[in-house]
């Protein structure tokens, strides 16, 4: 879907890879989250990466059960639970089943969990698409206050500025970086 590329990304950058739906931006990020590249393709992380991806799909690998059960199994105490939730504005959802959140809820939650592994590179994969304006909000601050590379998927142009780099991916399969902020 796309012509061969280089791109350096350094510690604590922050970069929205921006494009058409279609172009390959998606299937970049799974084939380099699962260590899938085609042969002659070739991505070097530092040695201390700690790789986090959060999916379009906003799935946990446990989600039966209330919310405050599924973080009862990563989260030490009670107290740890009602912190992040408060954090993250789901403090009221507690009791409520993953099930029954909203996408942008979902969407939360799998960002808790994400924040849990302590990733210092994380690929997001259109994170605030199709959301409620609380949770592009918290997911924002979030993002903002995690010390981690970030490089996201986005078509949200108002969640761009969180960003200051962005790569262009167009329908010809050329990639490119953007240099001036006229996007």
């Amino acid at each position: 879907l796309i012509l061969p590329f280089d791109l350096s990304v350094y510690h604590g950058d922050r970069i929205a890879l921006l494009g058409e739906n279609g172009v390959g931006k998606s299937t970049l990020f799974k084939l380099l989250v699962n260590d899938n590249l085609p042969e002659g393709a070739e991505v070097r992380y530092g040695p201390n990466a700690v790789v986090g991806y959060f999916s379009q799909e906003n799935t946990l690998p446990d989600d039966a059960g209330s919310l405050n059960t599924i973080l009862a199994r990563e989260f030490p105490n009670d107290q740890v639970i009602r912190s992040t939730l408060g954090r993250y504005g789901l403090a009221h959802h507690d009791r409520h089943k993953y099930v029954e959140l909203s996408g942008g809820q979902k969407a939360r939650v799998q960002l808790i969990f994400l924040e849990r592994q302590e990733p210092n590179l994380l690929f997001l994969d259109e994170p605030t698409d199709n959301l409620d304006l609380e949770s592009i909000e918290v997911i924002e601050r979030v993002l903002r206050d995690l010390d981690a590379t970030q490089i996201a998927i986005t078509h949200d142009r108002e969640f761009t500025r969180i960003f200051d780099r962005w790569i262009v991916f167009d329908k010809d399969g050329l990639v490119g970086e953007v240099l001036d902020r006229q996007l």
